[in-house]
């Protein structure tokens, strides 16, 4: 189901090619031909160390490990230009222990966690990136030796 545009009138986001009208997002993926993998969003992306790292799977694989919850997000580092920092419920493992369980390049793995008792959200109760990078900025850090 696609709309038929915005309220407001700007439809720049919806574009009309041979195939037939398409509603352009910031989604990342990838169709390996049979099935469709969503990365995350571009603007969420976090460029640490030179190395594109999309958030969203760096939660998927906190997930996999046992994390309830969670959200990634990229704070200054002056050696890597962000570092991964992830916010996860009090209670979750040890930084390190964590780290050692998860299935990601090294350059993806979080390299502080900030323990917090309930992840910031929208009103809409979407994820809200803005408020966890605050908190996490301002949180005393469990960081990666």
């Amino acid at each position: 189901m696609l709309a038929d545009g915005y309220r407001d009138g700007d439809n720049s986001a919806f574009v009309t090619d041979a195939t037939g009208r398409w509603f352009r997002t910031s989604d990342l993926g990838e169709w390996d031909g049979a099935r469709l993998t969503v990365h995350g969003r571009a603007d969420h992306v976090i460029i640490t160390g030179g190395h594109n790292v999309h958030p969203a799977a760096v939660e998927r694989a906190l997930a996999d490990a046992g994390v309830a919850e969670s959200i990634v997000v990229g704070l200054p580092d002056p050696e890597w230009g962000q570092r991964l920092v992830a916010l996860v419920p009090e209670g979750a493992d040890a930084l390190d222990t964590l780290r050692g369980r998860l299935a990601l390049p090294r350059y993806a793995l979080p390299r502080a966690l900030a323990r917090v008792r309930t992840l910031p959200r929208t009103e809409a109760g979407k994820i809200d990136r803005s408020a966890a990078r605050d908190l996490a900025a301002a949180s005393d850090l469990e960081e990666h030796a």
